[in-house]
């Protein structure tokens, strides 16, 4: 086998190790004995289509993942946000409205925010500024996500 092909072989092997390192490995972890997976990091475009229809994408200010094996509100895993830059014991819920009605649609939970304000903050920088789904914030404890 030549050098250069062995040296495309080593290269390749390391790219895909390395995704495979980030999209799952790391993803997969614990929050205060809970285990959790980030879907989406700080700096990761994330996209969907809101329930008008319109399609919409957005750069994460903080992680984004949900709680494996707590069901929230809505039927799925629960979800949160995780300031990346801070360290707080502090654990925060908010309400979410469906934006359509107008009625509880499902809660987000705010992880390594300082205070209720920097939760607040945190979660709208995720939402476009017209967001009309912040239904309240309350600070809560690690039992209340149990």
């Amino acid at each position: 086998m030549s050098k250069w092909i062995l040296l495309f072989v080593i290269l390749i092997a390391g790219w895909i190790g390395y995704n495979y390192y980030y999209n799952t490995l790391d993803s997969k972890t614990s929050f205060k004995g809970l285990p959790i997976t980030i879907e989406h990091r700080k700096g990761d475009t994330k996209s969907g289509t809101d329930v008008f229809g319109n399609y919409w994408e957005k750069e994460m200010k903080h992680h984004y993942g949900y709680f494996d094996g707590i069901m929230g509100a809505d039927g799925k895993e629960l979800d949160f946000y995780m300031n990346p830059d801070a360290i707080s014991d502090k654990i925060f819920r908010v309400t979410q409205l469906n934006v359509k009605t107008e009625e509880f649609d499902e809660y987000k939970i705010m992880l390594n925010f300082e205070s209720i304000a920097d939760a607040f903050t945190g979660y709208l920088q995720n939402y476009p500024p017209d967001w009309k789904g912040f239904g309240g914030i309350e600070e809560i404890t690690l039992e209340d996500i149990k």
